[in-house]
C-alpha cells in the first residue's frame, strides 16, 4: 500500500494523532506519546517520561519498542515534536508515526506548526507524508508473540517490560 492508497481509517487515525500532537506540545509537553487501540478496540493514551525529564530521540526509540510488545490492535500513532526540514527551510512540526494491524508498512506523518500570536500553535499547510516505513506490528521471524496490554509475564516474580 503506497500513501496514496492508504485507508480512509488509517487516514483518519493519522489526523487524530496529529490533532493530539497540537494541542499537547501547545501546553509545553514536549514528551512524546503513544495512541493506541487494543484488541479490544479500548483506547489507549501513554505519555512517555523518563526519570531524569530528559526529552531526547531515546524516548521515541523507547515508544516503537513499547508498541512492538503489544499485541496489535487496529492502529497505533507515535507522536513528537521535531523539525522538518523541505526546500531548505526548517519548520517546527508534530510527527506521528502511524500503522495499522495486518499491514507492512507504517507512514510518518508531519504537520508543519507555527506559534499563533495567542501561543496557540497554528498549522502551516496540510500535513505531509514524510517517511514510509516498516510496520511496527509487522511480524518478525523468529520474534516472540507479543503480550496484551495489562498482561502478566507468565515467568514467576517478573513484570511485563518493554526490553528485548
Amino acid at each position: 500500500m503506497t500513501a496514496t492508497q492508504m485507508s480512509p481509517g488509517l487516514k483518519a487515525w493519522a489526523a487524530r494523532a496529529l490533532e493530539l500532537g497540537l494541542g499537547w506540545f501547545w501546553g509545553g509537553n514536549l514528551t512524546p506519546f503513544i495512541l493506541f487501540d487494543d484488541a479490544s478496540g479500548q483506547g489507549h493514551l501513554v505519555d512517555l517520561q523518563n526519570v531524569s525529564g530528559v526529552v531526547g530521540p531515546e524516548l521515541v526509540e523507547v515508544g516503537r519498542a513499547i508498541i512492538r510488545d503489544f499485541e496489535p490492535g487496529q492502529f497505533y500513532a507515535l507522536g513528537w515534536d521535531g523539525f522538518l526540514t523541505t526546500a531548505g527551510i526548517r519548520q517546527d512540526a508534530v510527527f506521528a508515526e502511524v500503522g495499522a494491524a495486518g499491514e507492512v508498512l507504517a507512514y510518518v506523518f508531519a504537520q508543519r506548526y507555527k506559534q499563533a500570536g495567542s501561543g496557540e500553535l497554528a498549522r502551516v499547510d496540510l500535513p505531509l507524508v514524510a517517511a514510509v516505513t516498516a510496520n511496527l506490528w509487522a511480524r518478525q521471524k523468529g520474534r516472540r508473540r507479543a503480550r496484551r496490554v495489562g498482561a502478566a509475564s507468565r515467568r514467576k516474580g517478573r513484570r511485563p517490560t518493554s526490553r528485548r
